[in-house]
This record gives structure tokens, C-alpha cells and sequence, in this order.
């Protein structure tokens, strides 16, 4: 019957991280203006607040299944930025879901270090990184 609901093993993650970032949707208030940066940090605070989501597929070396998920909802995060997107937006974005699932990935390894102040700061980490002002190249 499992296979009646769902193809494979993968639909199954697909859907369960769906059910997450729909919750993240839903959280944004659509008539304040924000930019991509601030939106990406909202969505890495919100898969922060309740790491237990993240972390059945951490434990099990899933990271991986994040990633075209991840990219899927930039995509959209774009959309909720209203940016235009141009070609290269598609591989910046694919570069950005790997870092922020890497994020997300060890800050849940490390586990207890995940207070609300741990949260806002790797949450500002992402958006710092965005917005160029992290690395200098």
C-alpha cells in the first residue's frame, strides 16, 4: 500500500521537504518587500527552528536528496523576491541550495549549539554570504 501513495523512497522525501517549505511559504508576509538575501536567511532559520525535520535525513546520509529541493524552493524564493532570473541565476542558484543544505546539514551535526542566538547567526551568515559581503574575491 506505501507504493500506492508514493512511486519511490525519493517521492517520499520530495514530499515530507514540501511539507516543510510550504510551511516556510505560508510564514512570509507577501506585502513586505524583501530581497533575496533576506529571504534565503529566513528559509535557512526556518529549517533551523525545528532541526528534528532536517535530521532523520542527516543521519542517514540524505543531504543529498536537500539539494534539488533546496534549488526548487531559490527558485521560488526568487519569484517571492520578484527578481528576474536569467541564465546564470540557474547555476548561481544550484550553488547556493549545496552551500545552504551544507549549512543546514552541519549546523544540525553539531547539534546542541542550536539556541535561538546560534539561529540568527547562521541565518545572517547565509545572507552576508549572498549579499557579497563574506568573501571577497
Amino acid at each position: 500500500t506505501f507504493y500506492t501513495l508514493f512511486r519511490t523512497k525519493e517521492s517520499v522525501i520530495d514530499w515530507y521537504l514540501d511539507q516543510i517549505f510550504l510551511g516556510f511559504v505560508q510564514s512570509i508576509d507577501p506585502s513586505a518587500k524583501q530581497d533575496l538575501s533576506q529571504l534565503c536567511r529566513q528559509a535557512v532559520f526556518f529549517l533551523l527552528e525545528d532541526p528534528g525535520k532536517i535530521r532523520c535525513l542527516t543521519k542517514n546520509g540524505l543531504e543529498s536528496a536537500l539539494i534539488p529541493r533546496m534549488k526548487k524552493y531559490i527558485d521560488l524564493i526568487h519569484r517571492l523576491a520578484d527578481t528576474r532570473l536569467s541564465p546564470d541565476d540557474e547555476y548561481a542558484g544550484a550553488f547556493l541550495a549545496g552551500g545552504m543544505v551544507a549549512l543546514v546539514s552541519q549546523a544540525i551535526e553539531n547539534g546542541s549549539a542550536l539556541g535561538q542566538e546560534e539561529k540568527d547567526r547562521l541565518a545572517l551568515l547565509v545572507e552576508r554570504i549572498i549579499s557579497g559581503e563574506f568573501f571577497v574575491i
